[in-house]
């Protein structure tokens, strides 16, 4: 079979950091050899809210990687909110309402109703007019984008009417009904607007493709004529040089961005619950956080009496380090977003945690995708449900003190080898 062609449109790519990163570099690493020639557009010296320069080491040299220039408005944003020239930014962390500025609330309300569909929508002229010129040189057989910026779609809309290229439109989260936009106080016209261009999007596609059924069910019944699900997953070859380890301490882990919308204070009162019940198990007890925090998060974990002295927080860290932090945990923690799309969210780190071989404990909706893909793995308790969240960290808790390990299923399903061949099958199937 001869090699076809793909052009994959991204705002993020290495040396950003994060989750939403990993998708597609991984399908560009494991797609040369389901016989396609990569090709990537990604913007130049983007404002990433992360960086990780170790995620670079994916990037085969087969795959060709072009860049054009994009303006984002954030530095107008540091100035005009008195912050550091520099410093991160990252939307989720301003939704505290009981912290933001009134100059916050009216940068996220520029944001909402002026900035459609999002802030990178800049990058649209640039990377289009970059590739009108790329796209006869490399004579792509099939185009993708992928978002959020959900912005980056708009670009594959313009490519589509211009070259009537095959055109994959990936969502990695909702657009419209993407939680953020409501705490972004956007009015009535402006949600109009996102679901119109949304709209175009759906129905210009050739085929749209997401993460979790239950985001594929609400983009077909958005309008979107063909849709697939693809989940995102984990990379063995991440794993390779992993070893599971006990620790001293009951250590509980999570990874990841945790804003206000994600704070489980029904947790942090069921361990400091248990604390107080039990003297060792108060002793053993260690929470590490990895990734960015919301400082209302932190204040709001050391209220407690047991767990002020039991909270350990890293900031961010690379991709390589989070893998080893995974070696010495007992629970790897997952938290949702207390919102109407919680159903179909499916966090990244669901898959790496499944490689660890580690329980995991999920708190959102127990009937939702997360909860299916966990399964045995572990559990999965509404945010409010103190008694079911008791229930299995003492079930953990009791097999950590008894030394026994875990025989979980296998989840080898969700290797981004076997996830890319699907992408493959859909893409051969679509020409």
């Amino acid at each position: 079979m001869r090699n076809r062609t793909v052009l994959i449109i991204s705002y993020y790519w290495p040396s950003s950091g994060g989750g939403g990163v990993q998708r597609w570099l991984k399908f560009a690493k494991y797609l040369p050899q389901n016989n396609w020639n990569v090709h990537v557009l990604v913007p130049k010296n983007a404002d990433y809210p992360s960086y990780d320069p170790s995620l670079e080491k994916d990037i085969p040299n087969s795959v060709t990687v072009h860049k054009c220039r994009i303006w984002e408005p954030y530095n107008l944003f540091r100035v005009f909110t008195n912050r550091e020239k520099g410093s991160k930014v990252n939307a989720g962390q301003f939704f505290d309402v009981g912290k933001q500025s009134l100059k916050d609330k009216i940068a996220l309300w520029i944001r909402g109703n002026f900035l459609i569909p999002d802030p990178r929508v800049f990058w649209k002229y640039f990377a289009y007019k970059k590739g009108k010129k790329l796209i006869p040189s490399i004579n792509p057989d099939i185009i993708i984008t992928t978002g959020p910026p959900h912005s980056v779609h708009l670009i594959g809309l313009a490519i589509k009417k211009r070259f009537n290229l095959p055109w994959i439109a990936d969502f990695r989260d909702p657009w419209s009904q993407l939680d953020i936009l409501e705490k972004c106080y956007s009015s009535r016209l402006a949600i109009g607007m996102q679901k119109r261009l949304e709209s175009k999007v759906l129905r210009s596609a050739d085929t749209v493709l997401t993460v979790s059924s239950t985001w594929g069910a609400e983009l077909t019944e958005l309008g979107s004529v063909r849709t697939e699900v693809i989940t995102n997953g984990f990379d063995q070859e991440d794993f390779k040089n992993y070893e599971s380890k006990r620790n001293e301490k009951f250590r509980i882990v999570h990874t990841g961005i945790i804003t206000s919308l994600r704070n489980p204070e029904a947790f942090w009162e069921t361990l400091n619950e248990i604390c107080a019940e039990n003297e060792l198990f108060r002793d053993k007890l260690d929470l590490f956080f990895i990734g960015n925090l919301d400082p209302g998060v932190k204040n709001s974990v050391t209220q407690y009496r047991y767990l002020a002295n039991k909270f350990n927080y890293s900031g961010y860290v690379t991709h390589d380090k989070v893998i080893c932090e995974y070696e010495t945990s007992e629970l790897l923690l997952v938290l949702l977003n207390k919102s109407k799309n919680a159903l179909g969210h499916i966090p990244g780190k669901i898959f790496e945690y499944l490689a660890t071989n580690k329980p995991i404990l999920a708190l959102g909706p127990t009937q939702g995708d997360a909860a299916k893909i966990i399964g045995n793995h572990g559990a999965t308790c509404d945010f409010d449900d103190k008694n079911a969240i008791k229930q299995y960290v003492l079930k953990v808790w009791e097999n950590y003190i008894k030394k026994e390990n875990y025989t979980f299923d296998s989840a080898m399903k969700y290797s981004r080898q076997n996830l890319t061949k699907e992408l493959s099958g859909i893409m051969q199937d679509m020409l």
